[in-house]
């Protein structure tokens, strides 16, 4: 059944006098204040009132039938509280996340030791998560992601293997500035493929992160640099369609499908990485990576997409535009370039 704001005020009559709608809606909503006679609802006369509702199932929608049209239900209101709620979990999951550059900065492992652990680690906690928040009903949850959960899954670890690549072959200010564009694609293929209008604000932000982009790629160029800067646009590439598959299944459960891309990018590492043996002084930060910051941030942003567009949601994320780098100038002395200031500030100035 699918739900929708309605307005049943005045209700139609039909032959035996009943009113009646069959609009789609979900009957949890249904809320009613005053009887026929304007009696609270609770007392005798309202006891009998209810006793004649009637709610059937009516195709794909609810059909409500009651001898007092002054009691036909009117919806409570929801799509409010489910924005907001949307646009927390995706807040937190990019607070999550920020300290993420910062932790590959801080190991000393090779990119593909580190992206076998990240995604081992990642995979193991959210598969533990999801067992536990589904007891009896594992196998069917996991299962449930369907052909859709598998293939972003595979979207998930390229971009995780492009994303740790990018992060060690060029400023951190730089990955995270590209990954800019992130709303610039994401507004295009939801307008094609979800039929998703992005907001004034998300088109406006488009030139500016494309030139954000050309800016911070053509010092990279010019400082050797050109290998993270494109490893960077992957990432933001990858990472769009991969907003666009969870908004499309948004009434799936897709915590399994980022613990399958954990597993996935993992395997990969394995099989190119030349050790996959990690100092002991490594292993508290791997640990915080895989077993905190990634499964929480990645478990939201499965989730938030539920509720909010996939526009929107890729304009939260750029929050770790500003922090990332921060962090990584706070942790490890790395400057973001004057050029890589200018690309925040601009992006940050077109919602204002």
């Amino acid at each position: 059944m699918v739900g929708d704001t309605l307005d049943l005020h005045p209700t139609p009559m039909d032959k035996r006098g009943l009113g009646v709608t069959t609009k789609p809606v979900f009957a949890a909503q249904f809320r009613v204040a005053i009887c026929h006679v304007g009696s609270p609802l609770g007392s005798s006369c309202c006891h009998s009132c209810m006793q004649a509702w009637k709610i059937v199932a009516d195709g794909g929608g609810v059909s409500v039938r009651s001898p007092y049209p002054c009691l036909m239900p009117t919806p409570a209101p929801a799509a409010e509280t489910s924005h907001v709620k949307g646009l927390a979990i995706g807040l937190f999951g990019v607070l999550t996340l920020s300290p993420d550059a910062l932790l590959i900065r801080l190991l000393s492992v090779s990119g593909w030791t580190l992206v076998f652990w990240r995604g081992l680690l990642m995979s193991a906690t959210l598969m533990f998560a999801v067992a536990l928040t589904n007891r009896g009903a594992f196998v069917q949850t996991v299962r449930g992601i369907g052909r859709i959960g598998i293939l972003a899954a595979v979207l998930q670890a390229a971009g995780s293997i492009c994303f740790v690549m990018s992060i060690l072959n060029t400023q951190v200010a730089n990955t995270l500035i590209i990954l800019g564009a992130l709303p610039m694609f994401v507004a295009i293929f939801s307008s094609i493929f979800l039929q998703e209008r992005a907001s004034l604000h998300t088109w406006l932000a488009i030139p500016v992160s494309a030139l954000g982009i050309v800016i911070t790629m053509h010092k990279g160029f010019a400082l050797g640099q050109w290998t993270g800067d494109l490893l960077a646009l992957c990432t933001a590439i990858l990472g769009s369609i991969h907003l666009i598959l969870l908004r499309y299944a948004r009434g799936r459960n897709l915590t399994p499908s980022a613990a399958l891309g954990g597993l996935f990018g993992a395997s990969v590492a394995f099989v190119m990485a030349p050790t996959v043996l990690i100092p002991a002084v490594d292993f508290p930060y791997l640990a915080v990576m895989g077993c905190v910051v990634i499964p929480v941030a990645f478990s939201c942003f499965v989730t938030a997409p539920r509720f909010i567009p996939a526009p929107e949601m890729s304009l939260v994320v750029l929050l770790e535009m500003v922090l990332g780098p921060n962090w990584v100038w706070l942790g490890l002395g790395e400057r973001p370039a004057d050029a890589a200031f200018c690309s925040v500030a601009g992006l940050y100035c077109v919602p204002c």
